[in-house]
């Protein structure tokens, strides 16, 4: 049975009891996490979060918290109280509500993954004028950041086709980049001959035939998802090109001189 965290002073007692009475609210806003998390950097937890994983999980239970959203949520308000000041908040509120209330706190965890403090404000800015949804925001934190930022998890999905076919390129050529370092090393050789100088050293080749067989099965499906994509981006040019009243009229043309 986990041991219940024994303050060691009025202080952490008492921020210990506001938490408590805080995760009683329903409505919770920037600045409930901000009380909260003021709460939270009364205890002294560790700076590396390994460290920290045991207080964390005393306090969890403490403050009747599921174990498994718990870290995610202590370590994050508490990041948030300490770099924005009160006022700050407020500030951020007030101007987030005026935009019908476009920054929430999943768009601030995935901020807080910025470590750049001016690069981590602008991105608020644009946020909160443009009225990004989180995983446009988490797409805009990648780009600039070249990190998948924390606190969204899982696929950022693209909302426009413009997004989509911006991000297959970026992904593809990536993915071309890894492909071409890892196994030709970056340079241009004859396919196999990086293979085969790396099977070479390989002592265990029951492994290498079994991994062989499955790089394989993976090469064909990527085969069979690039055909795919090739029909898809296909339909999408042909209905671009019909798109303008002069390339309806001369398609219906077309049409009618098969006919």
């Amino acid at each position: 049975m986990t041991r219940s965290i024994s303050p060691a002073s009025r202080r952490q007692s008492a921020a210990l009891e506001r938490a408590k009475r805080l995760l009683q609210h329903e409505q919770r806003d920037l600045l409930w996490y901000h009380r909260f998390g003021t709460c939270v950097g009364q205890f002294h937890l560790q700076t590396e979060r390994a460290q920290g994983k045991e207080v964390v999980k005393k306090l969890a239970v403490q403050l009747q918290l599921k174990v498994e959203s718990a870290p995610e949520l202590l370590w994050c308000a508490r990041k948030f109280a300490r770099e924005y000041a009160k006022e700050d908040v407020k500030r951020l509120v007030n101007r987030s509500g005026k935009q019908d209330g476009t920054l929430t706190w999943r768009h601030m965890r995935a901020l807080l993954s910025v470590k750049n403090r001016p690069l981590r404000d602008d991105l608020v800015r644009q946020c909160i004028k443009g009225k990004w949804s989180v995983n446009h925001l988490r797409r805009k934190i990648q780009e600039k950041t070249r990190f998948p930022p924390r606190g969204g998890g899982g696929l950022i999905h693209p909302e426009t086709r413009d997004e989509a076919l911006q991000h297959f390129i970026k992904e593809s050529r990536a993915w071309l980049n890894r492909c071409q370092n890892v196994w030709f090393q970056g340079t241009k050789r004859e396919p196999g001959t990086e293979a085969a100088a790396i099977l070479a050293k390989v002592e265990d080749q029951e492994n290498v035939v079994r991994l062989r067989k499955e790089a394989i099965n993976v090469a064909k499906q990527v085969r069979g998802w690039a055909n795919q994509a090739k029909k898809e981006l296909g339909l999408l040019a042909s209905a671009k090109d019909t798109a303008t009243p002069a390339a309806r009229k001369k398609h219906r043309q077309t049409k009618r001189g098969s006919v």
